[in-house]
């Protein structure tokens, strides 16, 4: 069974600002993922990317998800890297905070798929970010989290989504 089946695209994303995620991948062996999302009236609205490569290759694409889809506080998860990305980001003036992921992965992933009446995924691209590399980063995200199932080779992307609803409170840890 597919937990996320059903959940529809959208080609928008709610103005204002919002909140992230990151799920970094240590040595670049699997995906670094981010998360980030809105309320738009009773539904809650994700854009993410997953890039094929270690988070401190991803650091500029970070940064520009963050001014293109003004994210006004993201985490990161310190699990596996460390504080030293956090120390890193808020040197660059980012309000970041520290994440510990102390849950089981499959059933917070199963817990945010239980909000999937309310969610809906983004392929919306501001115009500085229309180029190939980051539309192809969304694509492989809303792939990933649309065909998540148990033991999937890659789940950063529907981690970093659960994570982000855990961090916003829409679900439970």
């Amino acid at each position: 069974r597919i937990p996320f089946a059903g959940v529809e695209i959208v080609n928008f994303f709610p103005a204002g600002s919002c909140v992230g995620f990151v799920d970094p991948s240590h040595e670049g062996a699997d995906y670094t993922a981010m998360a980030i999302g809105a309320m738009n009236f009773d539904n809650f609205v994700a854009a993410g990317f997953a890039w094929p490569k270690a988070w401190d290759d991803c650091v500029e694409d970070i940064g520009r998800v963050c001014m293109a889809y003004h994210v006004a506080k993201f985490a990161f998860e310190t699990n596996g890297v460390g504080k030293h990305p956090v120390v890193m980001f808020r040197k660059n003036g980012a309000n970041v905070a520290e994440w510990r992921s102390d849950t089981n992965k499959h059933g917070r992933i199963l817990n945010a798929a239980s909000f999937k009446g309310h969610l809906k995924l983004a392929s919306y691209l501001p115009p500085e970010l229309q180029n190939p590399a980051f539309r192809q980063a969304q694509q492989t995200f809303n792939n990933m989290v649309l065909e998540y199932e148990y033991k999937a080779e890659h789940d950063d992307a529907p981690d970093a989504l659960a994570n982000l609803m855990m961090y916003l409170g829409l679900v439970k840890k």
